[in-house]
């Protein structure tokens, strides 16, 4: 079979605003994007291979992080104008131009997105997209508990995530277990790819569905994708609709009590959610 390839899309690149969209998520409805990086700059402490962002070319700069009194100003802004609008907004999503808890402000934005959500949209839900490694940190693990759902990226254990996330700084394992543990509840995220970085090898699903079971991890969902985007490394290739199925039996059979929310390979829209 020839390796699929994955165009550039709309809208699934670096963004240059705090608030993007709304647009269609493959799970949540209308979703609104906040992102609280630099416009058009990627803040992220891995460098993983699919992502639709790019490569992560350097480390954060302080100029990177926008300050709180002008991401307050923005958000209100465009909330109020969404809101007079009656535009549809199901969930608000923090995500971006990378990893958001690298913020160091992470507290306090989240606070000022949850004053204009309960002001503007008290209906929609809150979630944040993470890749974890900073949830050790009290005060951000507190603020992220705050939100409605979080969502944890967990594309594979051991040598696995070293190929696939290629960590440039701040992980540890030890600390990635304590920040899920101080979590109230959190859905977990894989990645599987085909290509550069095969990540569905039955050793590799065996350790990564091995693993939760060690360390009793229940999470709420499973959600379970695979590339529909642009990669920042070529070489990167979906798996098609059989490869998944045979992913999806396995970990149902090894994981059966934890929900499996799969995007099927073509099914994806607009967002990365």
């Amino acid at each position: 079979m020839s390796a699929t390839v994955l165009s550039r899309k709309r809208g699934h690149d670096l963004v240059g605003t705090y608030v993007y969209g709304p647009v269609r998520s493959r799970r949540l409805g209308m979703s609104l994007g906040i992102n609280w990086f630099a416009p058009w700059i990627k803040v992220c402490n891995f460098d993983c291979l699919y992502c639709q962002l790019g490569r992560t070319e350097r480390l954060p700069r302080r100029e990177d992080f926008v300050r709180v009194d002008v991401f307050a100003r923005e958000v209100m802004r465009v909330f109020a104008e969404l809101a007079e609008r009656n535009v549809r907004v199901d969930a608000i999503t923090i995500s971006g131009n990378g990893e958001p808890t690298l913020h160091p402000r992470t507290p306090e934005l989240i606070a000022i997105l949850l004053e204009a959500r309960d002001r503007f949209f008290p209906g929609a839900r809150t979630w944040i997209l993470t890749n974890g490694t900073r949830l050790h940190v009290d005060g951000i693990a507190r603020a992220v508990n705050r939100l409605d759902e979080r969502s944890v990226k967990l594309d594979g254990v051991g040598a696995d995530l070293i190929t696939v996330d290629r960590p440039r700084f701040g992980f540890r394992w030890t600390h990635f277990i304590e920040g899920l543990r101080k979590l109230r509840d959190f859905h977990l995220q894989v990645m599987v790819l085909a290509g550069r970085g095969k990540n569905i090898r039955p050793d590799a699903l065996a350790a990564w569905t091995s693993w939760i079971r060690q360390q009793a991890l229940v999470p709420k969902s499973i959600q379970l994708y695979t590339v529909d985007r642009y990669p920042a490394y070529p070489g990167v290739r979906p798996l098609t609709r059989t490869e998944m199925e045979a992913v999806v039996q396995y970990i149902a059979a090894e994981l059966p009590d934890i929900p499996l929310d799969v995007v099927w390979p073509g099914a994806a829209t607009s967002t990365g959610e």
